[in-house]
């Protein structure tokens, strides 16, 4: 693919004279003269004149096998292609730069590498035969990695352009390829596509291209077993190689000429030699690629430098906060649960003296002066027992990995007695297995808490709780028969709001003076 020189005019009858050398090979002499002329040349010159001298040079080293001095020089001219302002030019050439670099990349054996760069070439290619040419680098990088089906999917796409170019060069490039792909997937129409591909090539006398003809005849008779015309175009393909001064093709055609030979230690080095090299082009570090993109950042402007900076410290400055905060919640809980721990503690403290001591003290005094029979006496410390045994409930641990609707049944129960009712519906079909530990907490201390709320203020007889879930939300309803509340004054039913507050859940409380008390809670 080449490009026209259309920069600077100093000396352009030169530089036009050793390109075309390039372009038209007699002899690897006129490759050296043009290279030694190009490489003196580039630091004389403009960046456009640069651009197309790296461009020239890395076809030269392609051409030669010299892949990653090919490389190198094609990323040279992609980084001063980057600076120039977005044209046509521009454009054409990043195409052309990109379709060379991946070539080179599938000479290495980078075949993923090639793919993107192809891709990317054919993201801008604005002619037809810009198209074909893409889609046959494509298909034999697909080749390469040896899915011959979407090589054979993607040869048949360009095949389908071929009316609307002239080139035949590249019509002959493309049946040759498809003849390939089908020899290997043992496609009948194999033979067809090679023969008219050779006879055109033939025809225009194009002995670079001729060398992938006669290769691609060696392999189909080859594969047919055809030893003797296999060694006729394997002579062929040498022949060519030596007379077109192609040292690749040369050492390409010598392998050709040793697989006929049939001999299994010749076969085998052959392979040992073509893993090894495949090895060794891996393993080499010379990614000019790579430089380019670390050149390219450490040519951001200050004002970019600058933002990461900036970003740098906010985001140490984020982290510092981040972790700040995170610290002083957990001293804020650690104080919370301190304070929680020690309230709970005063409420225990006040309500044994208050409810307990007070009863105990009551029950010695008459219990000295003899005024209580037997039976009086028994009663007492029965009552007494209850009171004990209702703190006891209220702060006891819930066992909430096991059992839990017994541990909700077993509370229920506490607080039922002759004068009070408490009904449950619904704690059998919940599933709390997949309840998690601190909503089967909260349920339990919220129920409590409800609980000893009506048996303490509202003369209840009966309390009705029925749990359901609704769109996997948990749904509880509290309802007692007692003489109601007035919600101006629900002091007492601050810390149960907490509670769901906590779980982002909803508690709803609908009461008066004479008329029950309702809640409803959803977590």
């Amino acid at each position: 693919m080449s490009i026209k020189i259309a920069f600077s005019k100093t000396e352009i009858d030169s530089l036009q004279f050793y390109i075309e050398k390039i372009t038209s090979i007699n002899s690897n002499k006129d490759l050296f003269d043009a290279y030694n002329y190009l490489s003196k040349e580039k630091d004389k010159r403009s960046d456009l004149d640069k651009t197309y001298i790296y461009y020239n040079l890395s076809k030269i080293d392609y051409t030669l096998g010299f892949y990653y001095d090919s490389e190198y020089n094609a990323v040279q001219a992609l980084k001063i292609i980057d600076k120039i302002a977005d044209s046509d030019f521009k454009t054409s050439y990043k195409k052309s730069l990109y379709t060379l670099l991946g070539k080179i990349y599938k000479a290495l054996n980078f075949n993923d590498q090639a793919l993107n760069f192809y891709n990317n070439s054919l993201k801008i290619a604005n002619t037809t035969k810009d198209s074909v040419v893409i889609y046959n680098n494509i298909a034999t990088t697909y080749k390469a990695n040896k899915d011959f089906k979407k090589a054979n999917d993607i040869l048949l796409k360009a095949k389908e352009l071929l009316p609307k170019i002239n080139d035949q060069t590249e019509v002959a490039r493309i049946l040759d390829n498809l003849g390939a792909i089908k020899t290997i997937l043992q496609d009948p129409e194999a033979y067809t596509y090679l023969k008219k591909s050779l006879k055109i090539r033939q025809k225009l006398k194009d002995y670079s291209q001729l060398y992938p003809s006669y290769k691609s005849h060696f392999n189909y008779y080859f594969s047919k077993n055809n030893i003797d015309s296999a060694k006729k175009y394997s002579d062929l393909a040498y022949n060519i190689s030596k007379l077109i001064n192609s040292p690749s093709y040369q050492i390409d055609a010598i392998k050709l000429k040793l697989k006929t030979d049939n001999n299994v230690s010749i076969n085998e080095f052959l392979k040992l030699t073509d893993s090894l090299e495949k090895v060794r082009n891996i393993n080499k570090n010379q990614y000019s690629l790579l430089k380019y993109n670390v050149n390219k950042s450490l040519l951001e402007t200050e004002k970019q430098k600058n933002q990461k900076t900036i970003y740098k410290f906010s985001l140490i400055f984020t982290i510092i906060l981040i972790v700040l905060i995170l610290y002083l919640l957990n001293i804020r809980h650690k104080k919370q649960k301190l304070e929680q721990i020690y309230q709970t503690e005063t409420n225990i403290s006040k309500r044994i003296h208050d409810e307990v001591a007070n009863d105990i003290y009551k029950y010695m005094i008459v219990l000295n002066e003899n005024k209580l029979d037997k039976q009086l006496q028994l009663d007492t410390i029965e009552d007494i027992y209850y009171k004990t045994r209702d703190i006891s409930k209220e702060i006891n641990v819930i066992n909430e990995k096991s059992n839990f609707k017994d541990e909700l049944k077993d509370l229920f129960s506490s607080y039922s007695n002759n004068q009070c009712k408490v009904v449950s519906n619904g704690v059998s079909d919940i599933d709390w297995n997949k309840i998690n530990k601190h909503k089967k907490i909260t349920i339990y201390r919220v129920l409590q808490e409800l609980l000893t709320n009506t048996k303490k203020h509202s003369q209840a007889n009966l309390v009705v709780i029925k749990i359901n879930t609704n769109r996997k939300k948990l749904e509880l309803q509290y309802t007692d028969n007692g003489i109601g509340t007035n919600l101006n004054f629900k002091n007492g039913l601050k810390n149960t709001e907490n509670r769901i507050n906590t779980l982002k859940g909803t508690i709803t409380f609908d009461t008066k003076p004479n008329n029950g008390f309702k809640a409803q809670i959803i977590i």
